[in-house]
């Protein structure tokens, strides 16, 4: 079955209509659902997943995957392709509706609830992924508390949602519902103030981790938005271990203790402690980071990797 096309494209660029390789997968939108190759039928844990241009990936608390993806080809696209099936609806999608995306960002889960950043669109989009269907968004576009200007990334911490409004240059707490609590950081130099905020994490401890992308630093806060301690560093050409370039993604393992960072100017994943003492690199075989952006790890140790400049999620345990 074909849904009619909607309004033209309205993006920078644009999701990609095409199939994805070596999983099952429901695509809503800019938003695709992937069920990785597990157990009888797998012969060996799929090391990734083929997807066009793949912006954030959050993983469900059965087991799947959410991953945004932008495409090259003019069309927002929402792609469904079942197991038993070879082919299945597109719908070509773009706009302000709800369910319509304009450049789709960061994804957080919490319970049934998937929070998906429409970054163009200056607001949040919600899924209900028991119902398969999008509930009211909240946010806009603007400057003011509650309004942003191109959003990148999310995270939840109990029943909070923290933001990283990247052209406003700080961080916005929504209660769970959306509605504004508080805001932090704004555009400088110092400590407790950013430029191009790009993604964020929070520990079990409640310290906040925020990739700060052109200092090229993450900067750790309290709850309440107070200045802790950074790490990182601009790298130079030698690309220094603990040195950053471009940095978007972050995860923290589930202790809180390992600090994941998508060093995506360099096209590496460093990995450092809750301090910011670095500890090593993510490596794995066959695994060859191009531009890695998004970051996401499972309750069961399962790392996510969106490669933007592959087209492809990677997938490893840490």
């Amino acid at each position: 079955m074909k849904i009619p096309t909607h309004s033209p494209p309205v993006s920078r660029r644009v999701f990609l209509n095409q199939n994805l390789k070596g999983a099952v997968a429901l695509a809503l939108s800019g938003l695709v659902l992937l069920s990785p190759k597990r157990g009888i039928g797998a012969a060996l844990p799929q090391r990734f997943l083929d997807i066009p241009a793949p912006q954030f990936p959050a993983w469900t608390p059965d087991g799947n995957i959410l991953v945004t993806f932008i495409s090259k080809n003019g069309n927002y696209g929402l792609l469904q392709k079942k197991a038993e099936a070879e082919e299945s609806g597109t719908l070509l999608s773009v706009g302000t509706a709800i369910g319509q995306f304009n450049w789709p960002q960061g994804i957080a889960v919490n319970g049934s609830i998937a929070y998906i950043v429409d970054s163009n669109n200056g607001r949040i989009q919600r899924f209900d992924l028991g119902a398969r269907a999008f509930m009211k968004p909240f946010g806009a576009l603007g400057k003011k508390s509650g309004l942003f200007l191109r959003p990148a990334g999310i995270c939840i911490f109990r029943d909070e949602i923290f933001i990283a409004d990247t052209r406003n240059h700080r961080i916005q707490v929504f209660s769970i519902e959306g509605v504004i609590k508080r805001v932090f950081g704004e555009l400088g130099d110092a400590n407790d103030q950013f430029r191009l905020p790009t993604s964020c994490a929070v520990s079990p401890a409640g310290e906040v981790f925020v990739v700060d992308s052109k200092h090229a630093l993450v900067k750790v806060f309290n709850l309440e938005g107070r200045f802790v301690r950074k790490f990182g560093g601009l790298s130079s050409s030698r690309r220094e271990p603990g040195l950053l370039n471009l940095p978007n993604g972050i995860a923290l393992d589930s202790k809180g203790d390992a600090v994941y960072v998508a060093d995506s100017g360099n096209s590496r994943i460093q990995v450092f402690n809750k301090n910011g003492k670095f500890l090593g690199f993510i490596e794995a075989p066959e695994m060859m980071f191009k531009t890695p952006h998004g970051l996401a790890i499972s309750g069961a140790g399962e790392m996510a990797v969106s490669d933007t400049e592959a087209d492809k999620v990677w997938l490893t345990t840490v």
